[in-house]
């Protein structure tokens, strides 16, 4: 018994460490790209940072180009760099406020006040694997506890609680396991005025026409193309954009 709960407080303490965990980067490069954000080099940092992402995948990097793309006015640009940031390191408050500065200055939110139940629903869909991981084994800590307390003293109330923490501990479980599976899962438009064409070809007119820093969601992609999906005026669309005009997440 005593051994199964050790292992239980490992693996626990595993998963909490795993959205502090993203990969190192390499440390040259990384203090020189500092230096030049500090100095106010913002354009020179971002190349720096560009090379330091092009070696290893590390979400406090995007979050860095994030930064330098948004002081040098380009909130698209940034708002991708945020957007694949959360992805990366899950909703932490620094990347969510820069990211919905960057929604305040596109204007791409609407202008009514948000309700308290949708930006819930937001804030849990920003939620990364190792968090959605540590929440499942939070609540199965919890049942576990739960349970103990049922070989002491059986309540109908205390099985009906029990059972909806481990039900809850397997959908935040496969709900994290799902998130593995979507690398992708959003597009930014990085271009104003930017037509969305019913099939990959420039001779089509647009049946839309997408803003700058208009989210979407991602369904697919070619080399020179990507599929997205979205909502305008209460109707659901399909179409493509070229590539170089989208920021995939």
């Amino acid at each position: 018994m005593k051994r199964s709960w050790q292992l239980v407080t490992w693996l626990f303490l595993l998963v909490c460490t795993l959205p502090q965990m993203p990969a190192q980067a390499p440390q040259l490069a990384g203090e020189k790209a500092q230096r030049l954000y500090r100095d106010g080099s913002y354009a020179e940092a971002q190349v720096e940072y560009e090379k330091v992402l092009a070696k290893v995948v590390d979400g406090r990097i995007e979050y860095n180009l994030g930064n330098c793309e948004f002081r040098q006015g380009r909130y698209a640009h940034a708002l991708w760099r945020y957007e694949r940031a959360l992805r990366e390191l899950g909703a932490r408050s620094d990347i969510v406020f820069n990211r919905d500065l960057c929604l305040r200055k596109l204007d791409t939110r609407s202008r009514g006040a948000e309700g308290m139940l949708a930006s819930l629903r937001a804030r849990v869909a920003e939620l990364s694997v190792g968090q959605w991981f540590m929440i499942s084994i939070s609540l199965e800590v919890f049942g576990l506890l739960f349970l103990l307390l049922l070989l002491r003293r059986y309540s109908h109330l205390r099985i009906l609680f029990c059972v909806t923490l481990f039900g809850l501990a397997a959908a935040s479980t496969m709900r994290a396991m799902s998130l593995q599976e979507q690398e992708e899962i959003g597009v930014v438009v990085l271009k104003d005025r930017l037509p969305l064409r019913s099939e990959p070809r420039t001779e089509l007119s647009g049946k839309l026409i997408l803003d700058l820093g208009r989210r979407a969601d991602y369904v697919a992609k070619t080399a020179a193309w990507i599929k997205l999906r979205l909502e305008f005026e209460g109707q659901r669309h399909e179409g493509w954009i070229p590539r170089e005009s989208g920021g995939i997440y």
